[in-house]
């Protein structure tokens, strides 16, 4: 297991991972990024009420070019302020769908520092596997050059 903060992503990467709370619309934060990067396709997905950000909730998506992986895990992470319950739910389901899809390496949103601790703690669990994580806060998930 390897993990270590990055403003940007190097490393070949086979997914970004965020966190939406429950209710949020639009999402903010890196999921809003996401999400006008997708042209909306984060929105209506909680609008048809396909994905609510129950914890534990997860939902796949397709990026497009201008992400420097193929695809986005979005993981539900229930009401605000997020339960120490509702994290380890959400960790738990987001890191299940990345063992299915055979994933080693996600660039992963830290939402605060409180969650540090917790995702440490779940991905000494992954390390059987060779899972590695990138942190990454904001807009950090995109190099600067891939806005334009």
């Amino acid at each position: 297991m390897e993990t270590h903060d990055s403003s940007s992503p190097t490393a070949s990467i086979d997914g970004i991972g965020v966190w939406v709370p429950a209710g949020r619309r639009p999402p903010r934060g890196a999921a809003g990024e996401i999400d006008w990067l997708l042209e909306g396709l984060l929105s209506r997905l909680i609008l048809s009420e396909r994905f609510s950000g129950k914890a534990g909730e997860v939902a796949l998506l397709a990026a497009g070019r201008r992400f420097p992986a193929p695809w986005v895990l979005v993981a539900g992470v229930g009401n605000e302020p997020v339960s120490p319950g509702n994290a380890d739910r959400a960790l738990k389901a987001f890191f299940a769908a990345c063992a299915t899809l055979g994933w080693k390496t996600v660039a992963l949103e830290l939402p605060d520092e409180s969650w540090g601790e917790r995702i440490e703690r779940r991905l000494k669990k992954e390390a059987g596997r060779g899972f590695r994580a990138e942190w990454f806060q904001g807009r950090g998930f995109l190099p600067q050059n891939r806005l334009a």
